[in-house]
């Protein structure tokens, strides 16, 4: 009996800790600076996002409740000071049309924006 149970707790430990750890987070768009500066049309207000650090891999990513996962990969941060970083799908970094997305670990602040064009800014709260 002592053996069953100690298989079972072992193998739901085994479980429990070996399970892929998910971050999700909710991104509200703040009305600075520099949105009054930005010229990016058709941007959200809300941002909803699910993220696999392990692995590097975005899970989900809503736009005002749109899906946009398929449009951005996650990438290597540039940065250690950020919690994570999207591009749109089949650009590089330097590319015109590029959508880049970071995430600060610091404040929870992001940015939404292209090269060479004032961005957003989004306050964010990891739910």
């Amino acid at each position: 009996m002592n053996k069953i149970i100690f298989t079972l707790l072992l193998f739901f430990s085994t479980s429990v800790f070996s399970a892929s750890k998910i971050d999700n987070y909710a991104c509200e768009l703040l009305m600075n600076e520099n949105f009054k500066k930005s010229t990016l049309i058709e941007m959200p207000s809300i941002m909803q996002i699910s993220y696999d650090p392990n692995n590097n891999k975005l899970i989900s990513f809503l736009w005002d409740g749109n899906d946009v996962t398929k449009m951005f990969v996650a990438v290597d941060f540039s940065s250690s000071s950020k919690v994570l970083e999207f591009w749109r799908s089949g650009f590089t970094y330097s590319q015109k049309d590029n959508v880049l997305f970071e995430l600060y670990a610091s404040d929870l602040l992001a940015h939404l924006y292209k090269l060479y064009v004032p961005g957003l800014d989004y306050q964010c709260s990891k739910i």
